[in-house]
C-alpha cells in the first residue's frame, strides 16, 4: 500500500496539526484569526527576532507563490522590483535575519533548493526565452477572456488552468518575461490591450494605482495641479478631496491620473509645507493641523497605549474607534498636542480591538472595538 502523503515537513507540525482538528470548528476559527493577526503584524512591522523570521519567511513563500518555484537571488531581486506593492525586504535582509545563505533560506522556510544559490544570475536557454508576440498574445487572450484587463494574480491564475495549459502556443507563467516591457501593465499598453493612463481594477472592485513609486516631478506636479484648481497652495486636506475629484471625473471615461496620495507627498518631503516650497507654493497654516510646518513624531508602542488610556479616561465608554478620532481632533484644536491618528493605532496592533485590549484594564471588555473608516 502507498504510504500517505505527509501534509506538512516538519513531523511537530503533523502533531500540532492533529491537535487543531480535534477543537470545535468555532475555536479552530478563532485559533486562525489569532494567528493570522500576530502574522500580519509581525510581517508588516518585524522588530524583535522572532518577527524577522516570520517575515523573511513569509517573503521567501509570497515569492515562491508568483514564481510557481523557489527563486534564486535574481529572482527574487526581480519580482521585488515589479511588484513593490508586495512590500518585500530586500535579499541581504532576508540573509541577514535568518542568519544563512540563499539556499539556507530557502530550507528554513521549507522550499526547495536552487542550483545557483547565492548567484545573482544564472544562464538561460535561447528556447526558454519567450518571444514579445508571444507575451502580448497572452495578455490579449487573457484579457479577452476574464472581460477585463487582468491584475498580475489573476493572470496566473488563467495562465495556470488546465484548459488554457493544453491549448496550442506557450504563455509565461512567471513574471520575468513581462520585465522586459516594464512590467504587466506596461505589458498591457503595449499589447493595446489599454491606453497609457487607462483603469485597471482589484477583484474586489479597487482601481489600482498607475505605478507605485512617483518621482519628485511627479509629486511637484500634482501639487501645482490641484492649486491651479484651487487658485491657492492647498491644505492637506483640500488636495486629498480635489485629488479624489479628478480620479472620479476621469473614471467614467475609462482612464485614472498618477496622483500621489497626501500620505506619500508627506513621506517624500517629511512635512506637508516642504512639499509645497518644493513645487514653489506658499505655506498653509491649518490650526487643525499643527505639524504641517514639522516633521511627524516618532511614537513608540508604550507611548500609543497610553494616548489610547487617556482618550478612555477623558471619554468613557462607549470608546470606539470613532469616538478617539472625535476625542484627538477635539484636542488637538485646544492643546496642539501632537496625538496619533486612529490608522497609525490599527497599523501597529493589528485593529483597533486589540489596540484596546493591550491598552485598557481587562482588555477593555465593557465597550465596543468596531472600527471607523478613516
Amino acid at each position: 500500500m502507498e504510504p500517505r502523503r505527509r501534509r506538512f515537513t516538519d513531523p511537530c507540525s503533523e502533531i500540532v496539526w492533529a491537535a487543531i482538528k480535534t477543537l470545535d470548528e468555532s475555536l479552530q476559527y478563532q485559533l486562525l484569526r489569532e494567528l493570522s493577526t500576530e502574522l500580519a503584524i509581525a510581517v508588516e512591522n518585524p522588530r524583535t527576532p522572532s518577527d524577522k523570521v516570520l517575515a523573511a519567511v513569509h517573503a521567501l513563500k509570497v515569492v515562491a507563490d508568483v514564481l510557481d518555484h523557489s527563486s534564486s537571488v535574481k529572482d527574487y531581486r526581480a519580482v521585488r522590483e515589479a511588484l513593490p506593492e508586495l512590500n518585500l525586504p530586500p535579499d541581504g535582509t532576508i540573509r541577514r535575519w535568518l542568519g544563512a545563505s540563499w539556499n539556507g533560506c530557502l530550507r528554513r522556510a521549507f522550499l526547495e533548493a536552487v542550483t545557483d544559490g547565492d548567484f545573482a544570475s544564472r544562464p538561460i536557454g535561447l528556447n526558454d526565452r519567450y518571444d514579445d508576440e508571444e507575451v502580448l498574445q497572452a495578455t490579449r487572450e487573457c484579457t479577452s477572456e476574464l472581460g477585463h484587463a487582468p491584475t498580475i494574480t489573476e493572470y496566473f491564475q488563467w495562465a495556470r488552468r488546465p484548459d488554457v495549459r493544453e491549448r496550442p502556443g506557450r504563455r509565461p507563467l512567471s513574471f520575468q518575461p513581462f520585465m522586459r516591457f516594464g512590467g504587466l501593465r506596461a505589458a498591457l499598453v503595449a499589447a493595446g490591450v489599454i491606453g497609457e493612463n487607462g483603469a485597471r481594477y482589484a477583484a474586489n472592485g479597487r482601481v489600482l494605482p498607475l505605478r507605485y513609486r512617483y518621482r519628485n516631478d511627479d509629486i511637484t506636479g500634482a501639487l501645482l495641479m490641484v492649486a491651479a484648481r484651487l487658485g491657492r497652495s492647498p491644505r492637506p486636506a483640500e488636495y486629498q478631496m480635489e485629488r479624489q475629484r479628478i480620479h472620479d471625473e476621469l473614471l467614467p471615461q475609462g482612464e485614472i491620473r498618477p496622483l500621489p496620495s497626501m500620505d506619500v507627498v508627506r513621506k517624500r518631503y517629511g512635512f506637508w509645507n516642504a512639499a509645497l516650497e518644493k513645487a514653489a507654493l506658499a505655506p498653509v497654516a491649518d490650526p487643525s493641523h499643527p505639524n504641517l510646518g514639522k516633521r511627524y513624531p516618532s511614537y513608540s508602542p508604550a507611548e500609543k497605549l497610553d494616548w489610547i488610556r487617556r482618550a478612555w479616561a477623558e471619554c468613557g465608554e462607549p470608546f470606539t474607534a470613532a469616538t478617539y478620532k472625535r476625542w484627538r481632533v477635539r484636542t488637538i484644536k485646544t492643546t496642539g498636542a501632537a496625538i496619533p491618528c486612529l490608522p497609525n493605532l490599527e497599523r501597529t496592533f493589528g485593529g483597533w480591538k486589540r489596540a484596546r485590549e493591550l491598552a485598557l484594564p481587562g482588555g477593555g471588555a465593557g465597550g465596543s472595538g468596531q472600527s471607523a473608516v478613516s
